[in-house]
C-alpha cells in the first residue's frame, strides 16, 4: 500500500505540474499580448456601446486565459497559506504536558480526548493526548505510535498540503479532488500496514480505532470504513481511469487555448482597458438578472 500512496502522490504531482505549468503559461501570453495603456476616454466609451458588433474574439480569450493562470496561483499559494496558518493555530493552542522518549519523540498534549496526529511540514511531529494514553494499553499504544511515524517519516503533512493546495488551485481540473481524497485514504491504508507489522497484527490497531470512534467522532479521529475493510483484507477504491484522462484532456484543451492566443498574439496587442469596456455591454445586461436570482434564492431560503 505505501507503494499506491507513492505511486498516487507522483501521478497526483504530474498532473498538478502540468496543469501548473499551463496556468503559468497562460499568464506570461495574456501579458504578452496586452496593453495596459489607458485609452482616451471617447474610446473607452466607444468601446463600451459597440460591444454587439466589433467584440475581439481573441482578446477577450487571452483575457481570458490570463485570468485562469492568476486564479490558479492565487488559490493555491492562499490554500497553502491557509492551511498553514490553520495547522500552526492549532498546534500553539495545544497544552505540551510531556515528550516521550523515542524516535520520532512524541509529545503528549493535556486533551481528556483520545487524539493521535502528525503536524509539521519540514519537521514533522508526532502528538498523542493525555486521554488516548489513558485508554490504549500497551499494545493498541505501540500500534498507534506506529502509524504515526509512518506518516513523519514519509513526511505526509507535507504531501496533503501539497496536495490540497493545488486541488484548490486547479480547481478546473475534474480529478484533482477526487485525487486529493484518494490519496489522503491510500496514505492512511500505509500507515495503518506499517502499524500492523511493528504491534504485531491488526488486532491492537483495529481495537485502538475502535477506542477513538467510540470516545469521539470517526470523522475527525479518522476512523473510515475504507480503513476498517482494509484491516479485514479488501482494498479501496481508487482514482477510476475515466477521471484520469478527463483530467489530462481539460489540461490539454486549456494547453491548446494557450497555443492558439499564443499564435493568433504574435505581433497583436491587444487594450486590456478596451477589453474591459467592450464587457461592460453583457455585464450591465447580467447584472439585473443576477440580482434577480440572488433575491429568489434568499426568498426560497428564508
Amino acid at each position: 500500500m505505501s507503494s499506491n500512496a507513492n505511486r498516487l502522490f507522483r501521478l497526483n504531482g504530474a498532473l498538478a505540474l502540468a496543469g501548473v505549468l499551463v496556468a503559468l503559461a497562460s499568464m506570461a501570453v495574456a501579458l504578452r499580448a496586452m496593453s495596459f495603456s489607458v485609452p482616451s476616454a471617447a474610446r473607452a466609451f466607444a468601446a463600451c456601446r459597440s460591444w454587439l458588433t466589433t467584440l475581439d474574439p481573441v482578446g477577450l480569450l487571452a483575457m481570458a486565459i490570463g485570468a485562469i493562470g492568476m486564479m490558479v496561483i492565487v488559490r493555491t499559494l492562499s490554500s497553502a497559506l491557509r492551511l498553514q496558518r490553520s495547522t500552526s493555530r492549532y498546534l500553539r493552542s495545544l497544552q505540551p504536558v510531556e515528550t516521550l522518549p523515542g524516535y520520532p519523540p512524541v509529545e503528549v498534549v493535556a486533551d481528556a480526548a483520545p487524539q493521535a496526529f502528525c503536524a509539521g511540514l519540514l519537521q514533522p511531529r508526532i502528538y498523542i493526548s493525555t486521554g488516548a494514553l489513558e485508554r490504549l494499553n500497551r499494545d493498541e499504544l505501540r500500534s498507534v505510535l506506529a502509524h504515526e511515524t509512518h506518516h513523519t517519516c514519509v513526511r505526509d503533512p507535507f504531501r496533503l498540503l501539497v496536495t490540497r493546495a493545488l486541488g484548490d488551485g486547479l480547481f478546473f481540473v475534474p480529478a484533482m479532488r477526487r485525487m486529493n481524497r484518494d490519496y489522503a485514504m491510500v496514505s492512511e491504508l500505509a500507515a495503518d500496514e506499517a502499524a500492523v507489522r511493528a504491534g504485531g497484527g491488526p488486532q491492537p490497531l483495529a481495537s485502538a480505532m475502535l477506542t477513538f470512534g467510540e470516545a469521539g467522532d470517526p470523522a475527525v479521529v479518522g476512523v473510515s470504513t475504507e480503513r476498517v475493510d482494509h484491516l479485514l483484507g479488501g482494498s479501496p477504491p481508487l482514482l477510476p481511469l475515466r477521471l484520469q484522462v478527463a483530467g489530462g484532456l481539460t489540461i490539454g484543451v486549456l494547453m491548446l487555448a494557450v497555443l492558439l492566443v499564443a499564435h493568433a498574439t504574435a505581433t497583436a496587442h491587444i487594450s486590456l482597458m478596451l477589453l474591459l469596456m467592450q464587457s461592460c455591454g453583457p455585464f450591465m445586461l447580467a447584472f439585473p438578472a443576477l440580482l434577480v436570482v440572488a433575491a429568489a434564492r434568499a426568498w426560497v431560503s428564508r
